[in-house]
């Protein structure tokens, strides 16, 4: 393979960009930890989980299938697609959040709102034009309008706990600049195709959305159990255990985003070489094999450096133990390989209910390994049972992915 083809520069391009919008926090956890303490800081926690789980809802999809879907499309239809994304997400966000500002306040044991504000949040991530921008290969787009909100509400943040020490001050900040930056982007967007492609279009392609990529959300909602909404399944059987396990699946989710951005600079290039299924399988493969690498390097970062740096975040209130850190770098070693099977080999194949089915049972063992885990073991139990639930979930999808790749035309 030539090394002018291999996509070095999406690859940049598009891991840059999301590393830093989710190294943001890092900008705030200790100030935040100072502010509210180890309490206030499980608080916020719950109110993340509850919120990413939210967003993959409120997503709908869209970050799975939609770069393809624009990546060939014309300048006005692009546009049209993600008008009729954004009417769609609107009403979903609109449905969702009202349920998981009260299911955080529900589980939190504090008296305020911040739980529930940092799921408010945290689902407003579903409305990100981030998919948009990669399938239309813009990483300067995806700077100005998701990592800059993002890094302007922590440095925000920052100054603002200073003044307000409160666990509402953050999740405040971030979601007025960063749902405000998502709109704005939307409307303009939106504006920019009117009377071009009618309107009428969005209510056929809203429908289409919900018919086709219901699978992917309910596989995403699947993997919530054991993925985003794993901080709150440990709340339910150890609160004590929970700002610790926080802290070290924060930094995993954040250490996760860096293998996303990296497999999102494959994802079109692997849909390029559609037409040609040796060229394409060549493709898929090296792909796999540069986010085996990832993540095998990223378990090594993670299972060494999660102790000092968790103490460098959250102060000596809190300190990750390192069998909680490597059960974490195992979790992220079978997620970043996950990545590559779900996002270049199954998904350009069409073969998203193998993804769904893989999901489904990945959740049947992570959210029982973790409850158990965790009311057993403390946090280094729950995440033995998330790394538990990757590790099931890559082992069928990686069977699949050898049968398909073993053919020797295109499924």
């Amino acid at each position: 393979m030539k090394a002018s083809r291999f996509p070095l520069r999406k690859i940049f391009g598009f891991s840059g960009l999301p590393v830093l919008s989710a190294l943001s926090p890092i900008l705030v956890l200790p100030a935040l930890t100072a502010a509210v303490g180890v309490e206030g800081w499980a608080s916020i926690a719950i109110g993340m989980s509850i919120g990413m789980a939210s967003a993959l809802v409120v997503n709908y999809g869209w970050g799975v299938l939609g770069p393809g879907e624009v990546a060939g499309a014309s300048a006005n239809e692009r546009a049209a697609i993600y008008r009729s994304s954004l009417k769609m997400r609107l009403i979903l966000i609109a449905a969702v959040a009202p349920f998981a500002f009260v299911l955080a306040v529900l589980l939190d044991r504090s008296s305020d709102p911040g739980a529930g504000l940092m799921a408010l949040a945290m689902a407003s991530a579903g409305l990100s034009p981030v998919w948009y921008f990669i399938g239309t290969s813009s990483p300067l787009q995806v700077a100005l309008w998701d990592t800059a909100p993002r890094i302007i509400a922590s440095v925000i943040s920052l100054a603002a706990l200073q003044v307000w020490r409160s666990t509402i001050t953050y999740p405040v900040v971030l979601l007025i600049i960063t749902m405000g930056a998502s709109i704005t982007i939307g409307l303009i967007l939106s504006r920019s195709v009117a009377g071009e492609v009618p309107i009428e279009r969005d209510r056929d392609r809203i429908r289409t959305a919900f018919k086709e990529q219901t699978s992917l959300v309910l596989s995403g909602a699947l993997s919530s159990t054991y993925t985003s909404l794993s901080i709150t399944l440990v709340s339910l059987v150890n609160f004590p255990a929970v700002p610790v396990f926080a802290a070290a699946d924060r930094i995993r989710a954040m250490a996760k985003q860096g293998s996303m951005a990296v497999g999102n600079g494959f994802q079109g290039w692997v849909g390029e070489a559609k037409g040609n299924w040796f060229q394409q399988r060549k493709r898929m493969v090296m792909a796999f094999l540069v986010l085996s690498l990832v993540g095998l390097l990223m378990f090594l970062i993670v299972s060494i450096a999660l102790p000092p740096f968790s103490q460098f975040l959250f102060g000596n209130q809190l300190r990750v133990d390192s069998a909680t850190a490597i059960f974490a770098g195992c979790a992220l070693l079978f997620t970043c390989m996950t990545i590559s099977t779900s996002f270049h080999i199954l998904a350009p194949l069409k073969q998203s209910k193998v993804i769904a089915v893989a999901t489904a049972i990945g959740a049947c063992v992570g959210a029982p390994a973790i409850l158990g885990g965790a009311a057993w073991f403390g946090a280094a139990g729950g995440m033995a049972g998330l790394a538990a639930a990757e590790a099931v979930v890559l082992s069928i999808e990686t069977i699949a992915c050898w049968r398909l790749l073993r053919r020797t035309s295109r499924p």
